[in-house]
């Protein structure tokens, strides 16, 4: 096991179950290129965090409380920011509860990337973006073959940036986004300032093979969710993409696209009776009416 101190990474969490995060703290410090420090990003407000962490004895590992829950979008903009400062090549943003599948991921997509110049980040699995349907587009299994460009790579799929890429462009994760898309709007920044955004097909067929999601048709719903806490997902996803796509990136085709499915969501609700069609409609119509006056961060 080599340890690499071009290597640094962070891992969010959340209130997680303690075996949970433990496990994947233990699968990241197990690749057979260690980060030479790993931030853990407490979001919540279970104090066992920091002594699972100072349980460890790893000088590796460095515990932050954020202070209150500031949502993916600030913790990575927290861990970037302190980890480029400090001269790292690459730097790994993790979930903490979706680990490297395999052992050698990192060493795997760091001999790719440090083959590319221009390269602002890559990871094991991602897919491009339909900017006329505001849709990701899966790749197809034939296709996994070499690096592949992408506009997306989520959360758990092993993304490492590049420090190079962060230090020169000054571009960083907007943090009022607080959940959903806070990746792709990252990435994206990074794109426009001509940096390449890569997966390896190599490891994204691996991946589909090892969860058995070879083969399959990807088929989308835009309404009709059964939880409360799923229509509050979506009403994050609506505000930020809206909010992106008319304050950001000036795309008013696709403004019009996410306001016409939220729409389409506030009446489908009803569906599901008065009591969820009244919430549904109601978070529907915050996630417009809030990503237009600029009201993000943490709202529910």
């Amino acid at each position: 096991m080599e340890s690499n101190t071009k290597l640094a990474g962070f891992v969010i969490t959340y209130n997680r179950e303690e075996k949970i995060l433990k496990s994947t703290i233990e699968k990241v410090l197990s690749q057979t290129i260690v980060p030479g420090k790993l931030l853990v990003l407490d979001n919540g407000s279970k104090s066992n965090v920091k002594k699972l962490i100072e349980g460890f004895n790893n000088p590796v590992l460095e515990y932050h409380a954020m202070g209150s829950n500031i949502g993916p979008a600030g913790a990575a903009n927290f861990g970037l920011k302190t980890l480029a400062s400090q001269n790292f090549e690459w730097i790994y943003w993790g979930d903490d509860d979706d680990p490297p599948l395999f052992p050698d991921i990192f060493e795997h997509l760091i001999e790719l990337g440090n083959s590319i110049s221009k390269i602002g980040a890559i990871g094991s699995v991602g897919g491009k973006f339909d900017f006329s349907k505001g849709l990701l587009v899966r790749y197809k299994d034939e296709d996994l073959k070499g690096l592949l460009d992408v506009d997306s790579i989520g959360g758990g799929q092993n993304l490492l940036i590049s420090g190079t890429a962060l230090r020169e462009t000054k571009v960083f994760p907007d943090a009022k986004l607080f959940f959903g898309f806070e990746e792709f709007e990252f990435l994206q920044k990074l794109k426009l300032k001509g940096y390449r955004i890569l997966v390896s097909g190599e490891s994204m067929l691996k991946h589909r093979i090892f969860k058995d999601r070879k083969g399959i048709q990807v088929k989308r719903s835009y309404f009709l969710k059964k939880s409360h806490s799923a229509i509050k997902r979506d009403y994050y996803s609506y505000r930020n993409n809206i909010y992106m796509f008319l304050y950001k990136f000036r795309n008013w085709r696709l403004v019009f696209i996410f306001i016409s499915r939220a729409l389409g969501k506030m009446l489908a609700g009803y569906l599901k009776g008065i009591p969820y069609g009244n919430y549904n409609f109601r978070m529907m119509f915050f996630s417009i009416f809030d990503a237009f006056r600029k009201r993000m961060g943490k709202t529910y």
